[in-house]
């Protein structure tokens, strides 16, 4: 898990980078935040709305995305469904 925060956009609460350290206490999150200062990050991954998560395959490709609040249920299913695609047995071709 990393957290991307989105310093320059005008749609972020955090503005500097005080703020995102005061919400990661306040909040007590535990995972690394990146700062997204120039706005690459959001650009790559077409950031259109926020909050917005995203999970990514090793290989960096974009599996699940999920606009608006992240629970811990949309979590799990993400992940369940990523076991059951790693153990289907692969189709000869």
């Amino acid at each position: 898990v990393i957290g991307v925060t989105l310093l320059r956009d005008g749609r972020a609460f955090n503005r500097d980078v005080d703020d995102v350290r005061q919400f990661a206490t306040l909040y007590g999150v535990g995972y690394p935040m990146a700062l997204d200062a120039d706005g690459t990050v959001s650009q790559e991954y077409l950031v259109g709305n926020i909050p917005v998560s995203y999970m990514v395959d090793a290989n960096g490709t974009a599996r699940f995305v999920r606009i608006g609040e992240l629970t811990t249920a949309n979590v799990r299913a993400m992940v369940e469904t990523l076991k059951q695609e790693a153990a289907a047995p692969v189709s000869a071709q």
